[in-house]
């Protein structure tokens, strides 16, 4: 991991004259961009095939090492980063309390969404958003209906916006049984609480740990009872694992206050 700092001139400066040595466009997507290697100083490297372009950079390399850019996106990034927002990054910094055995950062980065199962019942928006209720309810889900913005763009009078993004607050919804079990011809012992059955958008909301506890819980009880009853997950009665999670205080149904 390459980590330093030096003044915005002087890397702009470097990455304009690397860039002329830089493809505009390559099939080797190497090309399009900047070699970036720390040491004593900062160097910044760009080849096309024909002609190299080599340039050393006054900064305070903290931790040495390699990447390499994208030209254009670097370059871009520097221009449009104003002095006062750097002058306040450089005053944050990682948890010194947090990782010791990694050099403060973390092992591995939050994934928010994967792959998930597709069973015979999906969650999707319309259970998040009340239009419709799931059957068979195993807990409660409470978070917002929300997804990230997917892209930002500025228009041509200088105003940002969003593109991709949605937010409801007032959400409170079941979770249906069938949407952490398997379809019964693919497997009969396998329950899912966290990779659930879910669209997108419904899984926006569902994704939380809480969420995870709470479905992690019935499906433990869920188990439980299948092994008792000798039965598969699907053929379990719905009555008497919601019995089950009642008795362990397991809220299962929900009425909005009129």
């Amino acid at each position: 991991m390459l980590r330093f700092s030096c003044e915005k001139a002087l890397l702009q400066s470097a990455v304009n004259t690397t860039s002329r040595a830089v493809a505009a466009k390559s099939s080797i997507p190497a090309l399009e961009g900047i070699l970036l290697e720390g040491g004593d100083t900062l160097t910044l490297s760009g080849y096309n095939m024909q002609t190299g372009i080599r340039t050393t950079v006054a900064a305070d390399v903290t931790e040495g090492g390699s990447l390499v850019l994208s030209a254009r996106l670097f370059g871009d990034m520097i221009r449009r980063l104003p002095d006062d927002i750097r002058g306040q990054m450089r005053l944050w910094g990682l948890a010194k309390d947090e990782f010791r055995n990694n050099g403060n950062f973390p092992h591995q980065i939050y994934v928010r969404e994967a792959r998930r199962m597709q069973s015979d019942y999906v969650m999707t928006e319309a259970e998040v958003t009340g239009k419709k209720v799931a059957p068979e309810s195993v807990g409660l889900a409470t978070y917002w209906f929300d997804s990230h913005v997917v892209s930002r763009y500025v228009d041509e009078e200088g105003a940002l916006h969003d593109e991709g993004t949605y937010w409801d607050m007032e959400n409170i919804y079941p979770v249906s049984y069938r949407s952490i079990c398997p379809k019964e011809n693919e497997c009969t012992n396998l329950l899912v609480p966290v990779c659930l059955s879910a669209s997108h958008a419904a899984y926006g909301s569902i994704r939380m740990e809480p969420v995870y506890m709470v479905l992690g819980q019935s499906a433990a009880v869920a188990a439980v009872l299948a092994i008792e009853n000798n039965k598969s997950v699907q053929r379990l009665s719905y009555l008497k694992l919601k019995q089950a999670l009642l008795l362990y205080h397991q809220i299962v149904d929900w009425k909005k206050e009129k």
